[in-house]
């Protein structure tokens, strides 16, 4: 939506309809992803948008395939390059249209930007700096990673050119940006305020763990205590990259390494000290989910194992490379058969949404409200109609009555925002687990969706 909008309007801010009624029109997400499939032709973005992705990450690939048939051999490279193809997670996030793919291109080519200022000159360094900015302005994640990893580069390598570069990027983010930074910083302040609010629903059902209709326990991603909520995470970190184990081992050789063999390992520790912080420090987990951060990691972990393996025979680093990929393709296998059974994302049109949204598009006063909340963003696009959703930017305490649960019943709800139309995933609630069995008209069910009038 913000794509198309930019490819009609050419101008920054993006300026949405009013089709979400928690959120401003205006948009302060971070913009250069928007703008950038903006520039495409629109005919073909709607038809190819699932090829955005992989193309960029193929990009990584290549870089990882190249960088390692440099250092390493062509056996190695490839080896490097079947591995990340085959990473799972990124298979299967990597259907729909996200800045992730793009961000990591960025994240590595500052690194290596980086890494070359400290040795070889300035220039590289304010590189990286602009880096930096094109970072600020496409992924707000990656800069809370950089935010990090930076600082600790500097003390671990005792090279300051790596706060230059955290604090250039910052500074022709401001320059270049203007009025754009600061929103932009001021959205990304509202989002981190929100899950310091709200980190222990992270992930929680909306109803289930609503206080107004089910346990009001919070429950979902950090759900456990002591041990029992570390053994979780930590079976999370080694699913999300099980390559850290060798790349970990490889710091028994450390006395074997090259220098940039090295700054990889040093990499991957900063990375990964922050992805445990922020799972594991209760006022750090406004910041993310730590599985999500070493997904930046997982192109650093192959080349450094890579390089090491490939100029050292200890057996029980080759060991525990064997038993990571045994690892990564059972998880494949998995991750395959499950998109085989739902071959579609959740950001993809089901055919049983389409008499649905007909619906809509016949009523010029609808207004909506979805249950779960991500099936929001389609019927507003599809549908033209208001959505009872935003977090798309800034606007962040607007969605709490319902975000990330139920505080408030949905009866008041409708009435304060006058919704119309109620749809339902009957595999997300059952009507009578909100109390919709009774008092509520049912108008279409197709499928496990049913819509209910609230008129």
């Amino acid at each position: 939506m913000c794509a198309e909008v930019f490819h009609s309007r050419r101008r920054l801010p993006i300026v949405l309809p009013g089709l979400y009624l928690l959120e401003p029109a205006e948009q302060w997400y971070p913009p250069l992803f928007p703008v950038l499939i903006g520039l495409l032709p629109q005919h073909w973005l709607k038809e190819k948008f699932w090829l955005v992705d992989h193309l960029a990450d193929f990009v990584v690939m290549l870089g990882l395939f190249l960088w390692t048939a440099y250092n390493a051999g062509l056996v190695w490279a490839w080896a490097v390059g079947a591995v990340y193809a085959f990473e799972p997670n990124l298979v299967s996030e990597y259907r729909s249209l996200t800045s992730r793919p793009l961000s990591v291109i960025l994240f590595l080519a500052l690194l290596m930007a980086g890494k070359l200022g400290a040795n070889d000159g300035w220039e590289w360094t304010v590189l990286a700096a602009v880096i930096g900015m094109l970072i600020f302005y496409t992924h707000k994640l990656t800069m809370q990673l950089l935010c990090f990893l930076l600082p600790f580069l500097a003390w671990s390598e005792a090279e300051p050119s790596w706060i230059f570069v955290l604090g250039g990027a910052y500074l022709l983010a401001a320059i270049f940006g203007r009025g754009m930074f600061v929103k932009v910083l001021r959205a990304h302040w509202d989002i981190v305020q929100f899950w310091f609010r709200n980190w222990p629903w992270l992930g929680a059902h909306q109803v289930r763990h609503s206080p107004v209709y089910g346990t009001g326990n919070p429950g979902g991603f950090h759900e456990g205590r002591g041990l029992t909520l570390w053994f979780l995470h930590a079976r999370r970190l080694f699913i999300a990259n099980p390559w850290i184990l060798p790349a970990g081992m490889t710091g028994l050789l450390f006395s074997d390494l090259t220098s940039t063999e090295v700054f990889l390992l040093l990499t991957v520790a900063g990375i990964y000290l922050w992805a445990v912080a922020t799972l594991m420090i209760p006022w750090l987990r406004c910041l993310g989910e730590g599985t999500k951060y070493t997904k930046y990691a997982e192109p650093v972990t192959l080349l450094l194992c890579a390089s090491v393996m490939s100029h050292t025979e200890n057996v029980w680093l080759w060991l525990m490379g064997f038993v990571c990929l045994c690892v990564q393709v059972r998880h494949y296998i998995q991750i395959a058969m499950t998109m085989r059974l739902t071959p579609s994302p959740p950001s993809v049109m089901s055919q049983d949404l389409l008499p649905i949204i007909e619906l809509f598009m016949r009523d010029p006063d609808a207004r909506v409200l979805c249950l779960p909340l991500h099936l929001s963003d389609m019927i507003a696009y599809h549908s033209q109609r208001p959505v009872l959703w935003g977090t798309h930017g800034y606007g962040f305490r607007n969605v709490e009555p319902i975000f990330p649960v139920f505080r408030q019943p949905i009866e008041r709800i409708i009435d304060q925002y006058k919704i119309k139309y109620l749809l339902l995933d009957t595999q997300f609630a059952d009507p009578k687990e909100v109390g919709l069995h009774e008092g509520r008209d049912l108008l279409l069910q197709k499928g496990r969706y049913t819509v209910f009038s609230c008129s």
